[in-house]
């Protein structure tokens, strides 16, 4: 960017490069720099908190390893556990991870504490 600079004062400069050429140039300058700006202070915010990524359309979503044909994409990975004769969800997450098999048995677990107490009294349900 600092090529830019001594184009402003170069008289031979201006007689070889257009008018309109040169505030186009010189616009896209200003407008690297800004962005320059903006992204430091990204950067100096993760660096705050500890993040190690940032999403700008979705500042929850992660960039996740998926599949060898798609190798990441950025989103969320919901797991969910439905009980079988009305279909209704008991127990539901939403996890970074990529592949489902280490959340299987993260779900069972929750499926099954969540067909086995009383949301509202913690206690084991019982058979009637």
């Amino acid at each position: 960017m600092n090529w830019i600079a001594p184009m402003r004062c170069s008289s031979k400069l201006a007689q070889w490069l257009p008018e309109a050429r040169m505030e186009r140039t010189l616009r896209k300058q200003e407008h690297q720099q800004k962005e320059a700006v903006r992204y430091r202070s990204i950067e100096q915010q993760m660096d705050k908190t500890g993040e190690t990524q940032v999403s700008f359309s979705d500042p929850d979503a992660r960039s996740m390893t998926t599949t060898a044909r798609m190798p990441r994409i950025v989103g969320y990975n919901v797991q969910t556990a439905v009980e079988a004769d009305n279909h209704l969800i008991v127990a539901h997450d939403v996890t970074m991870l990529g592949f489902d098999r280490d959340a299987l048995s993260m779900m069972a677990v929750a499926a099954r504490d969540a067909m086995t107490t009383d949301a509202h009294s913690n206690r084991p349900l019982s058979c009637m």
